[in-house]
């Protein structure tokens, strides 16, 4: 992947639904990436409030700007995977994702792509907006781990960048997947599934957007009361657990030949679909290999222990 002078082509696919106030917005912080040769695609799932015609404006006076109506999507991972699995990328030289109510930095994508000549994928840390107080710094770059994959992205999926060849290869592997239509998030799916196929993932410790909280976001930067209530409730009740086993089976099924840690992976997953004695000390064996941060660590290993994941 050699550097040159000329702008990379980079594709950036966005998901978008009743997009409101911010919607513009993010669309500027996107068109305005400076030393990059930018288009972008847009997805709509059925917004009501004037988004699909907002962009179906822009994508007519803007060619830089592509809006698909064809399909639905019906969920905003679902809407994600529509936009990787049928957008036309034509001759992108790396992509990414963006959601449609944040602020990218001007130099996000430039920043990125010097990353990309190192690595195959990357992803960041962002700073959390809040309308009310001062952005927070949201760290994701803590050291990944043997199977963080399993419980966790590699940071929000709108920091995400992947050269053209890693992101065709990880499209083409989950396509077909009986249970795609069963992920919960499309960000957590596309870091997992290049673990396990031996794609190379740089996490930046250097923020590249303002990653907005309101009270609509799909996922947030968990902080405060109420969304760690929320992130208990899913941890104890089943649900997390459920979504890891489906992330778990696809990896599963896609790894690549090579993939040293196939074996014990299988054990894994298979230890998250069922919830019993040996499958939980199989989990709490391995718990320190499951999430970068030390807290989500110890807070994983105690549910475990108790039994209450």
């Amino acid at each position: 992947m050699p550097q040159t002078d000329r702008a990379p082509k980079i594709a950036i696919l966005m998901a978008t639904y009743n997009g409101g106030s911010f919607l513009s917005t993010q669309i500027e912080s996107v068109l305005a990436q400076r030393r990059v040769d930018i288009r972008l695609v847009i997805a709509d799932d059925g917004s009501t409030d004037g988004t699909a015609e907002y962009v179906k404006t822009l994508a007519e006076r803007d060619p830089r700007v592509t809006l698909i109506t064809a399909g639905s999507g019906g969920s905003a991972p679902k809407n994600f995977m529509r936009l990787a699995l049928h957008a036309d990328l034509r001759d992108a030289e790396a992509v990414g994702f963006v959601d449609q109510d944040d602020i990218w930095l001007a130099d996000k994508l430039d920043q990125q792509w010097q990353l990309l000549q190192q690595h195959e994928a990357v992803s960041s840390d962002v700073l959390a907006m809040f309308p009310d107080r001062d952005p927070v710094p949201l760290v994701k770059s803590q050291p990944q781990r043997r199977f963080d994959f399993l419980f966790e992205s590699a940071g929000p999926g709108c920091t995400f960048l992947l050269h053209r060849d890693a992101f065709d290869r990880i499209t083409d592997a989950v396509r077909a997947h009986p249970s795609l239509s069963d992920i919960a998030a499309h960000d957590w799916l596309f870091y997992a599934a290049a673990r396990v196929l031996g794609i190379s993932w740089h996490i930046s410790d250097v923020p590249t957007m303002m990653y907005r909280q309101h009270s609509e976001n799909v996922t947030g930067a968990n902080m405060g009361v109420a969304p760690r209530a929320k992130r208990f409730k899913q941890l104890t009740n089943g649900d997390f657990r459920a979504q890891c086993a489906v992330v778990g089976r696809i990896a599963v099924d896609i790894a690549a030949d090579d993939y040293d840690d196939s074996e014990l992976l299988v054990n894994l997953t298979g230890a998250l679909e069922r919830q019993h004695m040996g499958a939980n000390w199989l989990l709490s064996k391995h718990a320190g290999e499951f999430r970068r941060r030390a807290r989500d660590r110890r807070i994983l290993r105690s549910l475990i222990a108790t039994g209450l994941f």
